[in-house]
């Protein structure tokens, strides 16, 4: 069966999903939460076994290459080595000085504040 990998914004979040082009329909593929390459095709391969090999990474990953199984399996096949987890993010919105609302990520430390604030603005719509 061919099938077609997809990968879905919502919310600024990127969700692979599995599309069966012999039943019509496509399945959420389970993985961690995160960012996988996939301008231009650049990052991502799903091979005739069904096994979807991207790069991925999160705040408790640096970019590696992973595979990913369509029953949600995750095995790392390169990586750059351990580095330290941050902390977990969290999607929050805000508005804008036109009052859009915009996307962004939360992280803090451990412990108790205050903390200073570390903007980093990168991309844009064109990214998505």
């Amino acid at each position: 069966a061919w099938s077609v990998l997809l990968c879905a914004f919502a919310d600024a979040q990127q969700r692979l999903h599995l599309l069966d082009l012999a039943m019509g329909r496509w399945d959420a593929v389970p993985h961690p939460p995160g960012t996988f390459a996939h301008f231009g095709g650049y990052g991502t391969h799903l091979g005739i076994d069904g096994v979807a090999r991207v790069c991925f990474q999160n705040e408790a990953h640096p970019t590696r290459a992973v595979a990913i199984a369509p029953d949600g399996r995750v095995s790392t096949l390169l990586s750059g080595g351990d580095a330290p987890a941050g902390p977990p993010l969290r999607s929050v919105r805000f508005r804008s000085s036109d009052g859009a609302s915009v996307q962004g990520w939360l992280a803090t430390p451990p412990g108790d504040g205050p903390f200073p604030t570390v903007l980093h603005v990168h991309g844009g719509p064109h990214g998505v």
